[in-house]
This record gives C-alpha cells, structure tokens and sequence, in this order.
C-alpha cells in the first residue's frame, strides 16, 4: 500500500516532470543548445562573465561551461520523465513480505526475511506468547548490525503454524529491541522447510501451505 510520504514524492516528481517538459524549448534557447553554442541570459553582468557564457566556458578556470550544466540538467529531466514511464514503482513504497502465523495460540505477523541467518523474536513477543521461562540464557550476548540490541536467550523449541494444516518446529533467538518486527522468520527455518517465497503468487509456501503476504495496514492491526 503506497503511504502518504510516497504520495507526496510521486506527486513532486510529476510536477517537476510537467514543469521542466514546459520550460524545455525555452531552456534549449536560452543556452543555445540547438546550435551548440551557449548564449548568455544575463545582461549587464561583467564583459568577462558575458564572454565566458556566449563561448561555452566557465569563467572559472577548469570549471564546466553553462551548456555543460545546462546538458546535465536535461539529462537529469530526460531520466525522471522516462523513469515515471518505465518504472513508476520506483516512486513508491514497496511492500515488506509479513505473514499471519500463531505460537501457543497468539496470532502473529512473521517478518519474511531471506538474508537473516537465524529466526529472531522480540522479548515483548515471547512474554505474549508465554516463552520467557523457555529462554535459556547460555545463550545470551549482543548482537551487532544495523544498531547493537541484547540477545535475551534462544528457546530452543516453539511451534509455529501456519493457515490450517502447517506446523514448524522452529528455534528463536529472543532479544531485547524496541520497534521493527516482532518475529523475524529466518534462513534456518525457511531451507528447514523448503520454503518458497512466491512474489508471483504474492505468498509463501511452507509446510504444504500457500500463506498470503499481508500489506502493511493488515500487518498494524
């Protein structure tokens, strides 16, 4: 589901899009470029200054010249306009890949993520799904990445099932963090069961099971 931030980026690169597509001829004139040779727009600014623009030069030694910029520009213009075209997904949110599972009954949204190594769950989350007595702290230690957060413990069996029919038997880390997703379904699990993230069928098959993603509303409620 495109969120409001992405909107409003989709709808300024549309404007910029219409507005430069407007001033195009006029820009081409105002720089010369048809005929390759760069005139200045400005009037009484210096003779030097004048006679840097009209041959194409930068009055700053070595600098790029005005056509330089003025090319640059257009290029920037021509790339959003056919990028809008080509690929408008680029201007907007893509979804994460959740799922709806449970452990011991409580209803879950697993995080599908294929370049984590281990399943990782939440402390906040095992205390909901009564594992914290489980959690064998041997275990414990810090966990250094994208930010550092506390490895609570593993416990070292804990089903999760999946629609009707699926059950895995998973093992999880536990750590203590604050925000991103309550259970991070890993690697370890996902080759265990031979899953298969399906982005054309938008599911993932596990356990014999075809398990819908969900989008980002389902996954807040």
């Amino acid at each position: 589901m495109m969120s409001v931030q992405h909107d409003e980026s989709l709808a300024k690169a549309l404007q910029a899009q219409e507005y430069h597509r407007a001033r195009h001829p006029s820009y081409r004139k105002e720089y010369g470029l048809g005929n390759g040779h760069a005139h200045s727009p400005a009037r009484g600014r210096g003779s030097d200054h004048a006679h840097g623009r009209a041959t194409g030069h930068s009055a700053v030694a070595g600098g790029p010249s005005a056509e330089d910029y003025a090319n640059r520009h257009l290029l920037r213009d021509e790339q959003l306009r056919m990028a809008l075209e080509v690929n408008p997904e680029a201007f907007v949110q893509v979804p994460m890949l959740y799922v709806p599972c449970s452990l011991n009954n409580v209803a879950l949204k697993a995080f599908v993520d294929t370049g984590a190594q281990m399943t990782v769950m939440n402390l906040e989350c095992a205390q909901r799904c009564n594992l914290v007595h489980l959690i064998d702290k041997r275990f414990k230690g810090i966990a250094a990445g994208v930010g550092v957060a506390s490895i609570c413990g593993r416990v070292h069996m804990a089903t999760l099932r999946f629609g009707r029919n699926a059950a895995v038997d998973i093992a999880v880390m536990v750590m203590d963090m604050k925000g991103g997703p309550e259970l991070l379904l890993g690697l370890d699990v996902m080759r265990k069961y031979k899953a298969t993230v399906d982005l054309g069928r938008n599911a993932l098959l596990i356990g014999g099971e075809v398990v819908p993603f969900v989008d980002g509303e389902q996954r807040r409620r």
